[in-house]
């Protein structure tokens, strides 16, 4: 039974020969396992080539075609090039079909600041954790956490021009 208008897969960059990285492929396996779960059926991929050439969601599209899910229900949004634009251009996405309801896929040290930028729409939204790679090492875990905690601590104190204002949820 479908619960879920859509899934978003939030964007993570490509390797520099064109290949998903590995941030990547845990989102798109996420998100490819709550599809073939059918919790939704439509999966959005976000974002644009932001670190090197290659558009982040037509990887992400590609490695998710290969794990079979049809084209027919991927759609891909290009532009983005930072989380406010994933949730901004992905929300647009949403209205323009009708849909309200989404699974928003991040990886564990992004959730907080994903949720927190996704709480400024009025959608009913859950953030999904893709797992950290295999190998990814303490070190970077503890690296990406102290990023975020950082980007979070400067969101809540001094906000962000890029936020809507907060609209209360349906």
């Amino acid at each position: 039974m479908v619960q879920y208008d859509v899934i978003i897969v939030l964007g993570n960059p490509a390797t520099e020969d064109g290949e998903p990285g590995a941030i990547m492929t845990t989102r798109v396996e996420k998100a490819v396992e709550l599809f073939n779960q059918k919790l939704a059926n439509k999966i959005i991929v976000s974002g644009n080539a932001v670190y090197n050439q290659f558009n982040e969601a037509v990887i992400m599209s590609e490695l998710a075609r290969s794990l079979g899910v049809p084209a027919t229900a991927i759609i891909k949004e290009t532009v983005a090039r930072n989380s406010y634009e994933n949730a901004k251009l992905a929300v647009d996405i949403l209205n323009a079909n009708n849909w309200t309801r989404a699974l928003v896929i991040t990886s564990p040290y992004h959730l907080k600041r994903a949720s927190y930028i996704f709480s400024h729409y009025d959608i009913d939204y859950k953030i999904v954790v893709a797992n950290y790679p295999k190998g990814f090492s303490t070190v970077n875990k503890l690296i990406y956490n102290l990023w975020e905690t950082w980007l979070l601590t400067k969101l809540y104190l001094f906000g962000d021009r890029r936020l809507p204002l907060a609209v209360p949820k349906r």
